[in-house]
């Protein structure tokens, strides 16, 4: 894996305040399209309050017998598209060793969160 610089992303709205599912769903416009897919989705967004971009990841594991799926989402800060472009290069694994906002359901009532912070 090459090295991938990943800046705090100090001036963006996310960085310094609560954040909710209802707020991160809502921040961000779609960017640049990698895969976009029911169940598994690589899209770099932009913070519509800032500009700030981030390479996000939505997965989805399917529970056929109790129709419990598993939601995954990620958002890791990039400076650039090019870093974004080698984002989408990684495996699902490799991404969590980067600085990122996740959010996990179930449970449901989970709340989104800075991992690596």
């Amino acid at each position: 894996m090459s090295q991938i610089k990943i800046s705090k992303p100090n001036k963006c709205h996310l960085w310094s305040v609560e954040l909710t599912k209802d707020l991160l769903l809502k921040s961000f416009e779609n960017f640049k399209i990698y895969r976009q897919d029911y169940h598994n989705s690589r899209i770099l967004k932009k913070c519509k309050t800032c500009g700030q971009l981030y390479f996000s990841e939505f997965y989805e594991v399917i529970d056929i017998r109790e129709g419990d799926d598993r939601e995954y989402y990620t958002f890791i800060p990039v400076e650039n598209v090019e870093i974004g472009d080698k984002l989408n290069d990684l495996s699902r694994f490799e991404l969590t060793s980067f600085l990122a906002i996740c959010m996990n359901f179930p449970p449901f009532n989970s709340k989104p969160y800075w991992h690596n912070r």
